[in-house]
Parts: structure tokens; C-alpha cells; sequence
């Protein structure tokens, strides 16, 4: 972990990685091990731990990360499964988060030099710490027989090898998804009818599996609906455009919706089409089935569509309004000749 009190990206969540290479040997250190949560530790202990038995290796594993409490707390709420979390639940909770919640590292590398100590604080590496909400403290005697300024190699637990990929991310896996998803949308837009198309694709180096095999789908990362839109956005400006988008926006949960967005690129279904639909024909008083809607996926097209149709049916409705005023007047004229004529025999 970096030093510093700041408070801002590169504290949080940037970090400095060591690689040993070559052949050198180092002996293995059995380092004071000591555990924050279980042993209930607070900082003047561990001041008086280093002061009274002056232990040329002490590790001290899972410290709550003052830098992350926050962070953390969020994104435990935001990504809970069971239920659904309103603003009102996520303050409350975030309120009860003190001071006292986590330790801030630079306390460590301090301790380490006042007392003659190097420090090396790195994230804590345990099951269930998902959220990157602790880290681990090792110091060792700058006047001990140790390499003085080097991290010296000390047993620790066995964990599962996990694969380089896992401690980075592919800088090129972006651009390769940019590139590859136009060339499958299209591939697949000539073989499959429109609502068959899939609305999102996700690049994986692998499927996650279970233990038996099968796809592991509470492993499967969550579809990005913004990075797979294809054209730019066009703010939408005539009524029928507005009327539309904002239909768009509640069907499908998003915040906006451009004017050439199509609408299964930006997560809609053959499902959510019915209720676009429906919604429709209620705003414009218009038969809309969803045939006319898969013609156009776009919000461009479809007000085109629903101009020309809006059109024609005041176009039909005052040809019938001329047709039945001309009919009323007509039985009108002829019922005043008709009264002439009685009247004119009648005499």
C-alpha cells in the first residue's frame, strides 16, 4: 500500500507490487503472528508488543482499512442479492460508520519508525475478504541480522495458486471488445430475427464453473448496458421523440436513451417490447403492435413512423368531418325543399 494521509485514488486503491526473481535463497523467517479481530488489538498493544518483547519479525493480519470503510460498506449494500436497498437504508447505515471502524495505515509506518521497525502493509489475503476492507502489518528490526531495508521471507498460510490475471486486468480487452462485438451483433443480425439478438455481450478469458462442471451464474459478472451502445448520443427533440425516450428510459431503467440507440443494443427484449407498446398506444391513441416496433428499433424511425400514421389519421378524420358536415347539409337543403313543396301545394 502506498503512504500518505491523503485522502483520494491513489491511497485507496493504488498499490506497489514486489516481484522476487533469480536464485537467490533467503532464509524463511517464523514471524510473531498476531490477528487484529481475534486477539481484539489496539494500537498502544502493539506499541507495547514491539517496545517490552522486541520480536525481529511480528505480522499482524486482518487490520480493518480506515481508507475503505466507506467504500466498502457501499458496495456491500449496493451488490446485496436478498433484497432491494433504498438511499434512505444506505445513509442510515454509512451514519454508523465512526472513526473507530477502521485504523489508517500511515499509524503503522510511523510505530514501525519511532521504534526502530521497518513496515511493510499489504492487502490482507483471507476467505470472505471480498471487499479489500483489511490489510496485513509486518514489521522486522532494521538492526537485526535481516536484510535491513527488504522484506525477508517469512512462512505464512497456504492459500490456493491463483493465476496472474487475477492481481491485473488486459489493457487490450477493451479495445478487442470494442472491435469484436459489432463484427458478432452483425454476424448474428443476418442469420437471427431482431428480438433473438442478444442485447449485451460480455467478453470472458472463461466461463466460471462449479465444482460439478456446470456454469457458475452467480459468478457471471454483471452486463455493462452503457459501454455496448454503438452510435453517439443524440438528445431527443421533437414531442414525439420525448415521449418515446422517456417510455424507453422507464421500461427499460435507464437514465437515457439517444435518438439512434436501438433499442435490443441497449438491453431491451421481445418481452419489455410489449410493454413499450402498450404504452404507446396509450400516449398516441394509435394501434402500435409490436410488428411495427421490431420494423424500428430506433427512436429516430419509430417517431418517423408514428408521424406519418398520425398524419394520415387526421388527414382520413377531417375528410370524414367534410364528408359528414357536406351529408348534413345536404339533408338539410333537401328537407327545406321538401317543406317548400308541401307548403306550395297546399295552397
Amino acid at each position: 500500500m502506498k503512504r500518505s494521509r491523503a485522502d483520494n485514488e491513489m491511497t485507496k486503491f493504488r498499490y506497489d507490487v514486489i516481484i522476487r526473481v533469480g536464485t537467490e535463497t533467503l532464509p524463511i523467517i517464523e514471524p510473531q503472528i498476531l490477528n487484529w479481530q481475534q486477539d481484539r488489538l489496539e494500537l498502544p498493544s502493539i506499541h507495547q508488543n514491539l517496545v517490552h518483547k522486541q520480536p525481529k519479525v511480528l505480522s499482524i493480519k486482518e487490520v480493518p482499512n480506515a481508507r475503505l470503510q466507506t467504500e466498502v460498506q457501499l458496495n456491500k449494500l449496493l451488490t446485496r442479492k436478498d433484497e432491494f436497498v433504498n438511499i434512505g437504508e444506505i445513509r442510515k447505515s454509512l451514519s454508523t460508520l465512526t472513526p473507530e471502524s477502521g485504523l489508517e495505515p500511515e499509524d503503522f509506518w510511523n510505530l514501525g519508525y519511532e521504534l526502530g521497525y521497518n513496515s511493510y502493509i499489504t492487502w490482507s489475503d483471507v476467505e470472505g475478504n471480498e471487499g479489500n476492507d483489511c490489510y496485513d502489518v509486518v514489521f522486522w528490526q532494521k538492526s537485526s541480522d535481516l536484510v535491513s531495508e527488504r522484506l525477508p521471507l517469512i512462512s505464512i498460510e497456504k492459500h490456493e495458486q491463483k493465476p496472474w490475471s487475477a492481481y491485473s486486468n488486459n489493457p487490450l480487452q477493451t479495445k478487442l471488445s470494442q472491435k469484436l462485438v459489432p463484427q458478432l451483433r452483425n454476424f448474428l443480425e443476418e442469420i437471427l430475427p431482431q428480438y433473438m439478438v442478444p442485447s449485451v455481450f460480455v467478453m470472458l478469458g472463461a466461463l466460471p464453473l462449479t465444482p460439478n462442471g456446470k456454469v457458475d451464474r452467480k459468478k457471471l459478472p454483471n452486463p455493462n448496458i452503457k459501454n455496448q451502445a454503438n452510435t453517439e448520443y443524440v438528445v431527443p427533440k421533437t414531442e414525439i421523440e420525448q415521449h418515446i425516450a422517456r417510455v424507453w428510459q422507464d421500461v427499460l431503467q435507464i437514465e437515457k436513451v439517444g435518438i439512434y440507440d436501438n433499442f435490443f443494443e441497449v438491453g431491451g427484449n421481445s418481452l419489455l417490447l410489449v410493454q413499450v407498446s402498450s404504452r404507446l398506444q396509450e400516449i398516441f391513441k394509435m394501434e402500435l403492435p409490436v410488428v411495427e416496433l421490431l420494423k424500428y428499433p430506433n427512436i429516430y424511425y419509430l417517431s418517423q413512423y408514428i408521424k406519418s400514421e398520425t398524419s394520415q389519421t387526421k388527414n382520413i378524420t377531417e375528410v370524414r368531418k367534410v364528408r359528414d358536415y357536406n351529408l348534413k347539409e345536404g339533408k338539410k337543403n333537401m328537407q327545406q325543399r321538401l317543406e317548400r313543396r308541401q307548403r306550395h301545394r297546399s295552397r
